[in-house]
């Protein structure tokens, strides 16, 4: 199997039937796969070990519990007069949100603050606080504020918690083919290279 297949399968939740003492009758493969019980006996030992006395309470409180270094979360559901257990592995969830926050923190301070200080620098050049050249430091300052706003663009987008298709905003190609062309034009400037739009 690839990683691919055992990725996909760890975001497939697991379904356990209970009875009204709170015994396992049944499990899916998922649910075995998620707790790593081979037997209806063993999982249910790996739920009450976790879970105690409230394996056998209506409703069952909806909870995470770790098992295997992977982060379960347990919710319970009605069908049908029976006690339903879901499992749903929240491992890549979590680990995907520490990413998102130490991505954040890095660009929030690792990022933004030598960004702010080239700005400084910049209109610092540019109204004659320093003897240099005013319009090299203006084009610092505007690729230097470019980078700021593409900073918090992806700040932006590190605090969101899904992608909802409704929320997509056009995009404008016109803008994105001229800031790449101005990036190129820099280049090329420093090279000593010819360049037309």
């Amino acid at each position: 199997m690839t990683s691919q297949g055992i990725a996909h399968e760890s975001l497939l939740p697991g379904v356990i039937t209970l009875d009204d003492g709170g015994h396992v009758v049944q499990a899916d493969l998922q649910a075995h796969l998620l707790l790593g019980a081979s037997e209806l006996a063993s999982l249910e030992d790996l739920l009450r070990e976790q879970l105690g006395e409230d394996l056998g309470k209506s409703p069952l409180a909806a909870r995470e519990i770790a098992i295997a270094g992977r982060c379960i979360q347990l919710v319970e559901a009605f069908a049908a007069g029976a006690r339903i257990v879901i499992l749903n592995d929240r491992t890549a969830l979590l680990a995907a949100e520490a990413l998102r926050e130490d991505a954040r923190s890095f660009l929030s301070h690792d990022l933004r603050a030598p960004i702010a200080t080239v700005i400084s620098l910049a209109e610092s050049g540019a109204d004659g606080t320093f003897a240099a050249n005013p319009e090299h430091f203006l084009r610092i300052g505007r690729q230097a504020k470019l980078a700021l706003d593409r900073a918090d663009d992806v700040l932006r987008l590190l605090q969101t918690r899904g992608i909802d298709p409704e929320h997509f905003e056009p995009v404008d190609l016109v803008r994105v083919i001229h800031e790449a062309a101005e990036e190129c034009w820099i280049l090329a400037h420093a090279r000593r290279i010819a360049f037309e739009i």
